[in-house]
């Protein structure tokens, strides 16, 4: 997983908006060009689960990423070109990238349905590594009134994780046949990490309030139908293929995303900005592939339950508008 494809069409996006801000001069007013920076603090938890092959039970294991730290920034670039005298058309990209600074990780596994008969229960700590996301939107912005304007908006967005787990702990240990864990107490060489990515289609509505001169409100809900895609290294099970241990997929979900952000026009051209964001995905009929080496080269396929992720982020910084 890398930024490469996210990084070009952000780039993009970044290199045509001055441009066709520019080239609107004949007609002054007619276009806006935003770009902001804010970097801020959030946290973030996912969580996954798959059944037995069999499906019985019908929840084996379960990882719990929980308490995550985010450090992160955003940058974005917003044009807004009034296309009749009622209506601005509005084309928007932004990126948001952050290091995972902390957080902690439980792994439990059982042998009877509905989460009973716990055989094993390991805690670990998740140390690094990164979230990210890309997000392009349009839409048209409509006055409602002299102070309150509304856009409907639609889009695509592309989101990461990866979260890297050491300093394993195993806290519950039941021997069941063929299933050893290991025994109680800390376990040494862990070293193991899960990917993530998302991609959606969504749609949204934006409210955007101005109250007083030189302060603005805007409130945006998006409502996003994604693809979730997986990969994660098991780095001590012996057994299992390395790097790519197993791999998740599913397309049945879908996520909610809200933002507020808060305006004050410090000059003509720069602005003050505060946003509070918060999303929940959440995924479910999927599919888990597990790769095994040993004793022979073999793929097992089992149903992946759910997958949730959510995250909340406070962020302040400057918009430039020209």
């Amino acid at each position: 997983m890398n930024y490469q494809k996210p990084t070009a069409l952000f780039a993009l996006s970044l290199a045509l908006a001055p441009v066709t801000g520019f080239a609107q001069n004949a007609s002054p007013g007619a276009t806006q060009v935003q770009v902001w920076l804010t970097p801020g603090y959030g946290q973030g938890e996912l969580s996954w689960n798959i059944a037995h092959p069999t499906g019985s039970p019908d929840v084996l294991s379960q990882l719990d990423y929980e308490d995550l730290e985010l450090v992160t920034g955003e940058l974005g670039v917003r044009l807004e070109y009034e296309h009749t005298p009622q209506t601005r058309l509005i084309l928007e990209s932004s990126i948001q990238f952050g290091s995972i600074r902390q957080g902690d990780a439980q792994d439990r596994d059982w042998l009877g349905d509905h989460r009973t008969d716990l055989v094993s229960l390991s805690t670990a700590r998740v140390d690094g590594d990164h979230v990210g996301r890309l997000s392009l939107a349009f839409g048209y912005q409509v006055p409602i009134t002299q102070w309150l304007s509304l856009s409907p908006l639609m889009g695509y967005d592309y989101r990461e994780q990866k979260i890297n787990f050491i300093d394993g702990t195993q806290v519950v240990s039941v021997p069941n046949g063929d299933f050893i864990p290991p025994p109680p107490g800390r376990f040494a060489g862990l070293d193991s990490h899960y990917e993530t990515e998302w991609r959606s289609l969504w749609f949204g509505l934006e409210a955007q309030l101005a109250p007083l001169p030189r302060h603005t409100l805007k409130l945006r809900v998006e409502y996003h139908l994604p693809k979730y895609d997986a990969v994660a290294t098991w780095n001590l099970r012996t057994d299992f293929a390395q790097p790519n241990s197993f791999e998740h997929e599913t397309n049945d979900g879908h996520g909610y995303r809200l933002q507020l952000a808060y305006g004050y026009e410090l000059t003509p051209r720069w602005q003050l900005r505060l946003h509070l964001d918060w999303e929940k995905f959440r995924m479910e009929d999927g599919i888990d592939r597990l790769h095994f080496v040993e004793p022979q080269v073999a793929t097992a396929y089992s149903p992946l339950n759910e997958v949730e992720w959510k995250q909340w982020n406070l962020s302040a910084g400057l918009a430039w508008h020209f």
